[in-house]
């Protein structure tokens, strides 16, 4: 029943009138209340749903369906129409600490930290000690980088309860964020000193076991908060992870593609990888690529060994490996690659890398024939932002062995939007001090592009859309071209680790091809198997 409906039922009453003519309908709306309370406690969320909204269509000022709607949209992460509801659920009731609680934590969930931070304030006016609010605050100001706040705030909860171990779990979150995972085993283990089998402190435990490179660790953790929790969804998910990094897997991978100038390359390649000791890994890989072109044919086989060792907030990863390059009609050669890679988490969501590769230009048929090589170095950037902005930037510079020199840059940025789509923009400079022989070398290649994708989840299955359309200038004395590109993927995955990807690619724009031809497409797929 509303508010104004009560209020005229009462004063009916007061004025000792017979209510007969409109008990029935107030009765009505009580008994639609309670179906949708009682469908809601059972966990009848589609019941409850649809008989809020009958409410709702009769009286648009109904506060407890808007609120409920409100909660529903955000658990199916319709955030956008969750904020709606609960803003008129609030302006409704401005007093219920319930629907400020729950609009705070969208606006922290859509990113807006500030605007969510705002209200936790408005609410600690009220209700200083408010437990709910405290935490709320501490996670929005973690999930916005603002990590020296967010400890501070998490430890003022902990510091009211010794017993509560969840304010605790948030300042272990914060330091492996910061990069300090010394300092968050420290709180996991503070955590399960006060509740040795809670299932959310081991499963934070293992996650930063793993992290470190420590499978087994992380293993035995995973088993006791199954053992405390058997549907613990953090624990399971997590758990294939740790099978995955301790089971031997191969990857193997097939693809083909063409291009407008008449080159069609296939190849096969396989990897394997194996977890040797805390944060090492080796792995294994071996190929061929076969390349044609309208005047020649010309084949190659790698193989390559590698190992992988992680510490901390620091990776380094390196490989050595041999190419053989056989040229049709021309004697076969037998070429060295190497490639180094050192990567730094600088907090929850910047990480910066450097780079060097020693490798065979072999893309094609004519560079086969040639056996050029090029050696390159680069650094990179990959940053989150607080309102959900990604930012990728990457510089880098090459020496080929016929003397000419190579340099590029690239940036992005991409952002969500609703619908789970994201979109973004690139810009792409690529230039050579001379043009080379055999492979695409533009005196200036510039490109920029706008971008749109969506990734696709449903129980096993997964999938990926993406296209962009922009423009490019081949040469600094060309003319600005249009080029576009679509590409998608589907994978099936069961058990942990296993999986199988086909991907396809369709591009109009030279970037993409090593020869620099306008069209370009591609098709495979791969296999990922544990052993």
């Amino acid at each position: 029943m509303s508010r104004h409906r009560m209020i005229v039922h009462r004063l009916i009453l007061a004025l000792g009138l017979s209510g007969a003519m409109v008990l029935p309908v107030f009765a009505t709306d009580l008994d639609e209340t309670e179906r949708a309370e009682s469908a809601w406690g059972r966990g009848d969320h589609a019941e409850a749903a649809a008989v809020y909204r009958s409410i709702l269509a009769k009286d648009s000022h109904a506060v407890r369906a808007t609120f409920r709607l409100g909660l529903l949209a955000s658990w199916r992460d319709d955030l956008p129409t969750a904020l709606l509801l609960l803003q008129r659920a609030r302006i409704l009731d401005a007093s219920d600490i319930d629907i400020r609680l729950a609009e705070a934590r969208i606006l922290s969930w859509m990113s807006r930290a500030d605007a969510a931070l705002a209200l936790y304030d408005s609410i600690l006016v009220r209700s200083p000690d408010l437990r709910e609010a405290l935490l709320g605050r501490a996670r929005t100001l973690s999930w916005a980088g603002r990590l020296p706040m967010a400890d501070s705030a998490y430890a003022l909860v902990a510091s009211s309860d010794p017993e509560d171990i969840i304010p605790i779990l948030g300042r272990a979150e914060v330091a492996t964020w910061g990069g300090d995972p010394h300092r968050a085993m420290g709180f996991y283990s503070e955590a399960l000193a006060v509740r040795p089998e809670d299932p959310d402190a081991l499963t934070g435990f293992a996650r930063a076991r793993l992290r470190e490179g420590r499978p087994r660790d992380a293993r035995a953790a995973i088993a006791r908060a199954l053992a405390s929790d058997s549907t613990h969804r953090g624990a399971l998910a997590l758990q294939g992870d740790v099978r995955s990094a301790l089971r031997p897997r191969i990857d193997v991978g097939f693809a083909w593609s063409e291009d407008s100038d008449g080159n069609i390359t296939w190849s096969q390649s396989g990897t394997s990888s194996l977890w040797l000791a805390t944060g090492l890994t080796a792995s294994a890989s071996a190929g061929a690529f076969d390349a044609s072109d309208p005047a020649r044919h010309a084949t190659r086989q790698h193989g390559e060994l590698g190992l992988s060792l992680a510490r901390g907030a620091m990776q380094w990863s390196g490989a050595l490996g041999v190419r053989s390059l056989r040229p049709d009609g021309l004697p076969i050669r037998s070429l060295g690659s190497g490639r180094a890679v050192v990567t730094r988490r600088m907090g929850p969501s910047i990480s910066m890398s450097a780079d060097w590769t020693r490798s065979p230009l072999d893309e094609t048929a004519v560079l086969i024939a040639r056996g050029l090589s090029a050696s390159s170095v680069g650094a990179s950037l990959e940053a989150t932002l607080a309102s959900r902005i990604g930012l990728s930037a990457s510089v880098g510079s090459a020496r080929l062995d016929d003397g000419n020199r190579r340099s590029n840059w690239l940036t992005s940025v991409e952002t969500a939007i609703p619908h789970r789509l994201r979109l973004g923009v690139l810009a792409r400079e690529l230039s050579y001090a001379r043009r080379g022989q055999g492979y695409y070398s533009p005196d200036r290649f510039r490109l920029i592009e706008g971008r749109l994708s969506r990734n696709f989840e449903r129980g096993f299955w997964s999938g990926r859309l993406s296209g962009g359309l922009g423009g490019q200038q081949t040469a600094s004395t060309a003319d600005p071209q249009v080029e576009w590109h679509v590409e998608g993927r589907i994978a099936r995955r069961w058990r942990a680790i296993d999986q199988i990807d086909v991907f396809f690619g369709l591009s109009e724009g030279g970037w993409r091809s090593e020869s620099g031809a306008y069209r370009h497409r591609t098709i495979g797929a791969s296999l990922r198997l544990g052993l």
